[in-house]
């Protein structure tokens, strides 16, 4: 069922590299989506804590992990280019 509240929801994690999450973000057209992440349960599919997301560049990490740290930075309010 769709009504005034409806809104579009997209996963941007689980897929490794395939998703940028930062380029998605990024870009104007996806003001109005709702965003989440998952990852398939394996032995290396937690997130690290969140000071090793920030205390790296984004483009220092690789696959989920690439797109976890933009998602820390983007739902903290923080510009992209953080490290802390």
């Amino acid at each position: 069922m769709t009504g005034p509240h409806t809104q579009l929801v997209t996963c941007l994690v689980g897929w490794g590299d395939v998703h940028n999450a930062r380029a998605v973000l990024s870009d104007p057209r996806s003001a109005g989506l709702a965003i989440y992440g998952f990852v398939k349960p394996q032995a290396d599919s937690l997130p690290l804590p969140i000071g090793e997301y920030l205390g790296k560049r984004i483009d220092d990490f690789q696959g989920n992990d690439r797109n976890l740290a933009t998602f820390v930075r983007f739902f903290n309010g923080l510009p992209f280019d953080t490290v802390k």
